[in-house]
């Protein structure tokens, strides 16, 4: 499942608006509602009036939703994963630090990993009830 986490966007001027609906489709305001968005197709919405013309009046006050990387958000129990240094010793483990470093996650072992990605919903079904995979 994603992370997602809102941050003020930094908005000065309505094009910094335009740039930001570019990159991230939609912004919000500080209630996290949906306020603008943008579709290739149909071009730019104001969303909380749809009937009107797309203005960018309200562009203080924008607010972006970013994902934001599992391993900066690990639970107090940690995240399983598949852990390891090299693709030869790959083996599955209890994520519980991740720290800015060439070895940043940390298990509940104690021992240091160069990668660790999660592990999907089917492989945790399939560890926990092998004979329904």
């Amino acid at each position: 499942m994603k992370k997602y986490e809102f941050e003020p966007a930094g908005c000065e001027s309505p094009e910094d608006l335009i740039r930001l609906l570019l990159e991230y489709r939609e912004v919000y305001n500080s209630d996290e509602q949906v306020i603008y968005t943008y579709d290739p197709t149909s071009g730019f919405t104001y969303n909380l009036n749809p009937k009107k013309t797309c203005v960018f009046a309200k562009f203080r006050g924008a607010w972006i939703k970013k994902e934001v990387e599992w391993y900066r958000k690990i639970p107090e129990h940690g995240v399983l994963c598949w852990i390891y240094s090299n693709k030869s010793n790959m083996r599955i483990g209890r994520v519980m630090h991740y720290k800015e470093s060439d070895i940043p996650f940390a298990t509940d072992t104690g021992a240091v990993w160069e990668h660790a990605d999660p592990l999907t919903n089917e492989e945790i079904k399939q560890f926990l009830d092998p004979e329904d995979s």
